[in-house]
This record gives structure tokens, sequence and C-alpha cells, in this order.
């Protein structure tokens, strides 16, 4: 057990900042080992605050935190690695920076998986400073990948032959995806709890599924595929993104 004032030194992502007080400053960091927390930046709202010009998010650096008698950890030194002040440059940018910050202030998982979320989240941050809707695209598709919520091959999984036209039938969980012609064959006209995605939509997906994140940006994603990302990961998760990182991604996804 940590002793009260005993500082402790974390790498992390700083989600947002909230003023808290005339004062102080609330910051909402994403560290492997904890997930989600809350730091008090003390006198950080005011002009001579050395912690203040750096409680701008999204912000990946060194954070050194103090346990004080309050269940919230005071914040008292970040070393910054890297700002992303690219992603700070207009409204689309914000609105995309808003729903992976969201997404992340709303992940409950082990460390392990969280410490390759933090790794995604600065990559996508890093390479996709020009096309911020890509970069939102390509992380909701790793983070249904992540967390296991996008299944199966792109070979249909009654015939074995490759999707690679028309629209194929996925139940509910995208565990795996059948071709429309067996599907007709074997549902007919039964009503059947599944989704349809184009087969040119599926391998954009199983695309993005396994290449890395520096890759990524060479896969074109015109606004038809973004609009089908983005209802995949709003339909996988509900129960991850808070009410107002899905809302922004409607807003996103409607302008894409």
């Amino acid at each position: 057990m940590k002793r009260a004032g005993q500082l402790n030194s974390v790498r992390g992502l700083l989600l947002r900042s909230t003023l808290w007080g005339e004062r102080d400053k609330l910051a909402t960091l994403f560290v492997p080992h904890l997930g989600a927390i809350r730091a008090r930046a003390v006198a950080a709202a005011q002009t001579d605050s050395k912690l203040g010009p750096f409680l701008i998010p999204p912000l990946l650096g060194t954070f050194t935190l103090a346990q004080g008698r309050s269940p919230v950890r005071i914040l008292a030194a970040i070393e910054p690695e890297e700002r992303f002040a690219a992603w700070r440059a207009d409204s689309l940018h914000l609105k995309c920076a808003g729903v992976m910050m969201g997404a992340l202030e709303g992940l409950d998982a082990p460390e392990q998986t969280n410490r390759q979320f933090l790794d995604l989240t600065a990559s996508v941050l890093r390479r996709f400073t020009d096309k911020p809707l890509d970069g939102l695209a390509v992380f909701t598709v790793k983070t249904l990948h992540l967390l296991g919520l996008l299944g199966g091959e792109t070979q249909c999984a009654v015939c074995g032959n490759e999707n690679t036209t028309g629209t194929v039938a996925a139940p509910l969980d995208m565990s795996a995806f059948i071709c429309r012609q067996c599907y007709n064959r074997i549902y007919g006209k039964k009503e059947v709890s599944v989704i349809f995605i184009q087969a040119k939509h599926l391998e954009i997906v199983r695309k993005i599924s396994q290449a890395q994140v520096e890759d990524c940006p060479d896969i074109r994603l015109d606004s038809e595929a973004m609009a089908v990302l983005f209802s995949l990961a709003e339909f996988r998760l509900p129960e991850m993104l808070p009410g107002a990182a899905l809302a922004m991604m409607r807003l996103v996804a409607g302008g894409a």
C-alpha cells in the first residue's frame, strides 16, 4: 500500500481536463495498470501554473502522481512525450479525437489489453494527422478486434468459398460470415438475427484487422466504407462508448 504523499510516475495518455473549483483542474488519465483515473492538478487553472499548459488533451507523457488523503490522486508533474497538436487544429480533428478518448475512458480491461489500447491510440494519433476520419475508422475496427468483438474469416463458414462480391450475412456477434447463396439456401424466408455487410467492406475490415497501424493509411477508405465501419463500431460497442462519444460518432459518420 502506498503511503499518503508518496510519488509514483506512470506513462499514459491525457484524455481530458476540466476545471475543479476556481484554481484547480481535474485531469482524466489513461494508464495501463489502472485504466482511466482522475487526478487533481492543484492551482493548474492559474496563469502562472507550470502544469496548466500541458493539460490539453490528447497528450502522451509520464505523469507523476501522489496519493492524497482523498480517493483522487494529486497530479504533481508532467513530462510530455507527444502533444499531438494537429488533433486540436479544427472541429473534425477534435470530434475524432473525442471519440477515441471517450472509448478509452469507458474501457474496462486487463493491463495487457490497456497497453495495447494505449499503443493503438498513440499510433493512430501519430499516423493520421492529415486524415482524422480514416484514423477514427481504423481505431474502431482495431478496437473491435482487440476486444474479440470482430471474429470470423472472409471465407463463407458453410461452403468455404471466399466472400469477394455481393453481400455477406453475419450473426450479431460477427463471429462468422455466410455468403448470400448459403444464407438463402439454409434460412430462406425465416426470421434470423443477422446483419448484412458487403463483401468489399468485409475485405477492408480484414485488411485493417491484420495490418499494422503504420500501414493502414495506405488502405483506401471512401465515405461509404467509413460509414459502414462506424456503424459496426456503434452497434458492437454500446457499453464501451459513453453516450457523448456515441453521439459524436454519429455526427462524424454523418459527415463522412
